[in-house]
């Protein structure tokens, strides 16, 4: 899976970009819920993007190891 992401993440650069706005946005916003509103349940959107955000690194790693793309 980590491969198959990186080589995605490689051909279309700008949805990979997309993805990664939205998980950031979504663990900003479930912060901001937490802080005001004091429910524990807008702590999945804390919890839940380290998920993807491991993904991202694992296929950045393998991309830096094993796809040398010159430009």
């Amino acid at each position: 899976m980590i491969r198959q992401y990186a080589i995605f993440s490689n051909q279309f650069p700008n949805l990979h970009r997309l993805f990664i706005v939205l998980i950031v946005s979504i663990s900003l916003m479930s912060s901001y819920l937490v802080l005001e509103h004091n429910h524990l349940q807008y702590a999945w959107g804390i919890i839940l993007p380290v998920l993807p955000f491991a993904l991202f690194a694992k296929s950045s790693d393998y991309k830096k190891k094993y796809m040398h793309t010159e430009k």
